[in-house]
């Protein structure tokens, strides 16, 4: 369900009945205010949905007038307090409006047509001061709620490297592409240099201890053991 907190800036129509004078278009004060002719003094209503608006603003009717029989219809003419900030590499970027407490990312990269070198995301959410980074090739990244202050920058994704060692013809610092495998990266190292059966594959724990795997190639090359696939930073070591 479609939920909007008012906010300042928003204006509201206040409808009080067909025949009241005083319906009109009313702008929430930077205060969070809601000042009204029909109202004593001006209501504080900023985090209010509009049906809350409307039972609270009733409710000060009948205290001003306690047979007072008109009940308010309160909705949203224009939205303006729930903005976020897209940058980076899209073709709309700006200052957005959202109509609701929160969107998937998805649509706010939709809404403002990424660029096809866009592959990731930061996030950085003023109210918690957290920053999220995003790979936008992956779904399951792109449901992260986006809400009203958040700052939204599109990248491309960061030069990322892994390194190859040992029996290659080409050892060195490579350039590191996502989905790329053990056997693909020996490869891109020009190699075997000699007729190698065992690769070392040492990977960084997340901890600064590095965790090395080892790897019979005639067993991946058989079909025996599967191919694993690297992560940047891997340091591959084809031994003799």
């Amino acid at each position: 369900m479609k939920i909007y907190r008012v906010g300042p800036g928003d204006v509201l129509d206040v409808n009080l009945g067909d025949s009241s004078p005083d319906s009109a278009e009313f702008t929430v004060t930077s205060k969070g205010l809601l000042d009204h002719p029909k109202l004593t003094e001006p209501l504080q209503i900023s985090g209010l949905t509009v049906d809350e608006i409307a039972t609270k603003f009733e409710r000060a009717l009948r205290q001003r007038t306690p047979n007072s029989n008109i009940t308010p219809a309160i909705s949203v003419h224009e939205y303006v307090s729930h903005a976020i900030i897209v940058s980076g590499l899209v073709k709309e970027p700006g200052t957005k409006i959202i109509r609701r407490e929160a969107i998937p990312l998805s649509v706010v990269v939709a809404d403002a047509q990424s660029l096809p070198e866009a592959e990731r995301a930061t996030i950085v959410r003023s109210e918690s001061n957290q920053t999220f980074t995003i790979d936008l090739s992956q779904p399951s990244e792109l449901t992260l709620l986006v809400r009203p202050g958040d700052v939204i920058t599109i990248q491309p994704h960061p030069k990322e490297f892994f390194y190859v060692s040992g029996e290659v013809k080409d050892p060195g610092e490579k350039a590191f592409r996502r989905g790329m495998t053990l056997t693909q990266a020996i490869i891109v190292a020009g190699g075997l240099s000699k007729k190698s059966k065992e690769v070392r594959l040492a990977r960084d724990d997340g901890r600064g201890y590095l965790v090395v795997t080892r790897y019979r190639l005639p067993e991946i090359e058989k079909g025996k053991l599967q191919d694993p696939i690297i992560l940047p930073g891997d340091r591959i070591t084809v031994m003799h």
